[in-house]
């Protein structure tokens, strides 16, 4: 038997999330064992670090979003895309 990496169970995971399957019916139609994919969530999603985002106020003269985190913090423009901005924020933590 093939051992699936950490890399493999995240795709996984990421896939399920936007499935809107209960975790029974993604493992059933994919083939998994459905407790070693609890593990693998379980596992991957203890070592996610919060990010804490700050809006700017309405008046602010400096109209930017401030996302900080494991001592990172990143200042983006105001009207970033939202799609952008998700999707950056997914790839932070798969780098964690």
């Amino acid at each position: 038997m093939i051992r699936k990496t950490e890399s493999y169970w995240k795709k996984h995971i990421e896939s399920w999330k936007i499935s809107e399957q209960t975790a029974h019916q993604y493992c059933k139609n994919n083939g998994l064992v459905q407790s070693t994919f609890q593990r693998w969530i379980k596992k991957i999603e203890k070592r996610i670090v919060p990010i804490k985002i700050d809006l700017p106020v309405q008046n602010s003269y400096h109209n930017n979003i401030v996302i900080e985190g494991s001592g990172i913090k990143i200042f983006l423009p105001g009207n970033v895309n939202p799609t952008l901005l998700s999707t950056s924020i997914r790839e932070i933590k798969n780098c964690s």
